[in-house]
């Protein structure tokens, strides 16, 4: 089984994440239908939801083996295409009216400068008054009630799967690193999937979308909240836009 398919399979409902970025895309103004790039797309959970949309969907993904799953949807639609590459790739110019950053491929930038630049491509590649939503993990929140996380049982193309991870903190680097395997019923262990993590925290990030030229920001606590939030937990969502 490829690990694009154990990915989606073990990953939660994109439903509650497409209603809110449909929401979010309202309360900003952004006319329809809307250009979006999906940065940092992964195997493309999120390209057919926002195309049922009736939005046209660029998928952005530089994992080789994600990108070719993702791809693979692409080739079926008409609204939806998929570019190989990450966030330092990006160089349209005003071509998106909605730039998303979820389930943490921001996160994957490691060093302020990266963010900084990222952001700087993004705020050029959305037309005026576009809007960019990163969805990340809030680190302080993390570090202060850290847990081992427990292990994952999911079903994938009918076979039993648990996803075992793990997690390692360099607090030199400030970089969190987790290792993904899983596991089959069988003893059978699918391909490792290793991701580190930049810690950023939300002072740094707003100083970034200010820098990079980003007003009216906005913070969410999760894809429950339709109003400004301070972030307090685990995650935090941050919009802006590009005046």
């Amino acid at each position: 089984m490829r690990l694009g398919e154990l990915y989606m399979a073990s990953d939660a409902d994109p439903a509650p994440i497409v209603e809110f970025v449909r929401w979010l895309a309202e309360s900003y103004g952004l006319p329809q239908p809307l250009h979006v790039l999906d940065a940092g797309c992964g195997p493309g959970r999120l390209l057919g939801p926002l195309e049922r949309l009736r939005w046209r969907v660029t998928g952005m993904e530089p994992n080789p083996d994600f990108f070719a799953a993702a791809r693979r949807f692409a080739e079926s639609s008409r609204r939806v295409d998929v570019v190989q590459g990450g966030f330092l790739d990006v160089d349209q110019a005003e071509e998106f009216d909605l730039v998303v950053a979820i389930n943490s491929s921001f996160a994957h930038l490691l060093v302020p400068a990266e963010r900084a630049e990222a952001l700087r491509r993004i705020h050029d590649a959305l037309r005026p008054g576009g809007v960019v939503f990163i969805d990340l993990p809030n680190f302080v929140w993390i570090l202060r009630n850290y847990r081992q996380p427990e292990p994952y049982t999911f079903t994938a193309q009918g076979e039993t799967v648990t996803l075992v991870r793990r997690h390692e903190i360099d607090f030199h680097e400030a970089a969190f690193i987790t290792t993904d395997d899983y596991v089959f019923e069988d003893g059978r262990v699918g391909d490792r999937l290793v991701h580190a993590y930049g810690m950023a925290t939300l002072p740094e990030l707003r100083y970034h979308l200010e820098e990079a030229g980003f007003i009216d920001l906005r913070t969410f606590n999760g894809y429950a909240s339709r109003a400004d939030d301070r972030v307090s937990g685990p995650r935090m969502l941050i919009a802006a836009r590009r005046p």
